[in-house]
């Protein structure tokens, strides 16, 4: 059989496999790609890359090449969603055909053919459930991989101008582009000087630097910023707390992808984890490799080693990501698994016991790859519980609290107010609203507020002078009561002029266990709003609550006394539903828990 044919045939089986593993969770759908959807909806429509129509633009993506990839799809008036999966199972399933190129070129100096190799490759990367989640999370995820991808490609051809080109739309993709662009060049400047042509290093570093100026010039001029917004929402903070974050980060995904799933786990941790033993480890043997091709000038394999190198120190640095699959390291999980077969070729040749033939080595090998794709997905299954497999979603949409609640805002607000909110993507996107983003992605003043990433950058008296008419808040509740036990936003809450200018009117069930989407409208409380309690222990232990708000309502609660230092107490009125009284944080909270549901009744203001 001719060996076209063969790779033809491979190709075949490794997409059929890659399109079952990066389908699974095709109903996966988080918030983040709505951001995008949003600048690139007002783009089509002649405002400009804004998030609100304000005369104040912002930018609050970091993703470019895939607003105007995404862009396509309100043209046609198709739905934005859809086109992001689709596109971006496309693109996974052509970064294959590239990765399988470049493995063949890595690995011709093994006596076993480099097509093993690459079908080992392509089988990992098939069965990655990482590559699999983020193939279809409707973000740039893919795109950026596969950029580095075709880059690292051409380069090893020798092609170092289309490179850099393909670099520079991958700095377009993600602004991480432009320092693995400086890492080209940089090693392109030792090859040129060992070569004693520098000719093709300048062109190379002018096909990439000129466009990025350029760039960088629109940036500055419509934004007012030499960087995206969301570089300042993501930086800050403590450096200990940030690192420690992300030496947890990197060292549990080298444990969980090399399949060491129940010492790790995937939960972002901070500190100390074995999986960092690990990340030593492949730190030391890329370092080995970077040493000894500078001997060999291979100047592809140092140029993959110290893009690996990158990532892992970078990640570390700014801290992870609260996302599951490891979306940071999804991009150069190609590269890392090229200089992975290469290392392992490079001990077989030398080390290959005569006992074992190749056939053997390449069943064990297979398992092995099985056992990492097993336990990324235990990985996967446990951090995301919540997510579920595409027959069992039956359905390509956006969680339906959050849905609910941009109708809700679409149809009980009007086009003039100012909503303040937390996840600034689905919501406002099918709420076409004016939005005060209070994790700062679209607000230069919240993205520079002191305190740690993601949630801890907050200025309440910023927020409060901006007068929203609406306040969106989530929080998450425990107990009987659905008593309050934090928000990201909790000291918002709590602030005395939020408590006096806002007054709670509607809650909708958040997905997910326990928490719930608090509106909040702006209104000067009354003083039927306000109320004071009186309590009463009778002699049978129990006690009576007087509840009055100056005459316009009067509860008279009989409950069982509470001993415990929580101020959560059950209630009966009349053989009605269980109602949980919370009473703290300056407000007293009212819930009827029924058996399937818990509703949130009313919030008062406590003046006595």
């Amino acid at each position: 059989m001719r060996s076209s044919t063969i790779d033809i045939l491979i190709f075949i089986v490794a997409g059929i496999l890659a399109i079952a593993t990066y389908t699974y969770y095709l109903g996966f759908v988080l918030d983040d790609p709505f951001i995008s959807f949003r600048y690139a909806e007002n783009f089509v429509n002649g405002n400009g890359l804004v998030f609100n129509l304000d005369n104040n633009p912002v930018e609050g993506y970091t993703n470019f090449l895939w607003v105007m990839l995404v862009a396509p799809a309100f043209l046609l008036n198709f739905d934005p969603l859809i086109w992001s999966k689709v596109l971006g199972l496309i693109i996974s399933l052509l970064q294959l055909f590239f990765v399988w190129k470049l493995v063949i070129r890595f690995t011709g100096f093994s006596k076993v053919s480099p097509r093993i190799w690459a079908c080992l490759v392509l089988l990992a990367l098939a069965t990655n459930w990482y590559v699999a989640v983020w193939s279809v999370g409707g973000l740039e995820t893919p795109l950026f991989g596969l950029l580095l991808v075709i880059s690292l490609y051409l380069f090893f051809d020798e092609h170092y101008t289309w490179s850099a080109l393909t670099l520079f739309l991958a700095t377009l993709t993600r602004p991480e582009g432009v320092a693995l662009a400086a890492i080209m060049i940089f090693v392109l400047t030792i090859k040129s000087f060992n070569d004693r042509d520098v000719k093709k290093l300048i062109t190379t570093f002018l096909v990439f630097a000129l466009p990025f100026i350029l760039f960088i010039a629109w940036r500055y001029s419509f934004y007012g910023e030499f960087v995206p917004n969301t570089f300042y929402t993501k930086t800050g903070g403590s450096y200990l707390s940030r690192i420690s974050a992300g030496l947890g980060y990197s060292g549990s995904f080298f444990a969980t992808f090399l399949g060491g799933y129940k010492s790790a786990g995937l939960v972002k941790t901070t500190g100390f984890n074995w999986g960092l033993i690990v990340v030593a480890v492949f730190v030391a043997v890329i370092a080995k490799n970077i040493l000894a091709s500078f001997r060999e000038r291979n100047w592809s394999l140092i140029l993959a080693a110290l893009w690996v190198l990158f990532f892992v120190v970078y990640i570390t640095y700014v801290g992870g990501d609260w996302m599951t699959g490891f979306r940071f390291y999804v991009p150069i999980i190609p590269v890392i698994l090229l200089t992975l077969i290469y290392n392992v070729a490079l001990f077989w040749e030398h080390y290959s016991p005569k006992a074992i033939n190749n056939g053997v080595f390449l069943v064990g090998a297979m398992l092995v790859i099985a056992n990492f794709s097993y336990h990324q997905h235990a990985a996967i299954k446990e951090h995301t519980q919540w997510l579920r497999p595409i027959w069992k979603t039956k359905e390509i949409v956006p969680p339906k609290s959050y849905y609910k609640v941009a109708q809700w805002i679409k149809h009980n607000t009007r086009e003039s107010d100012l909503i303040a909110i937390e996840e600034a993507g689905i919501i406002p996107f099918y709420a076409k609203r004016n939005i005060l983003d209070l994790f700062g992605l679209m607000d230069k003043h919240l993205a520079r507020a002191p305190g740690n990433p993601p949630f801890g950058k907050q200025d309440n008296e910023y927020v409060l002078s901006k007068e929203p008419d609406y306040v969106v808040l989530w929080t998450i509740n425990e107990g009987q009561a659905n008593y309050l036990k934090w928000a990201p936003h909790i000291s918002l809450i709590d602030h005395k002029d939020f408590l006096t200018n806002y007054e709670h009117i509607h809650s909708i069930p958040r997905s997910g266990q326990r928490s719930t989407f608090l509106i909040f409208k702006r209104s000067h409380l009354t003083p039927g709003n306000q109320v004071s309690l009186e309590t009463v222990k009778g002699n049978d232990g129990a006690v009576m609550l007087s509840l009055s708000t100056d005459g316009t309502e009067n509860l008279q609660l009989r409950y069982a006394l509470n001993d415990s230092s929580e101020s959560i107490i059950d209630l009966d009125i009349d053989g009605r539903n269980k109602i949980g009284l919370s009473k703290g944080r300056n407000m007293l909270r009212v819930y009827e828990e029924g058996t399937n549901y818990t509703k949130l009744l009313r919030v008062y203001m406590l003046v006595n």
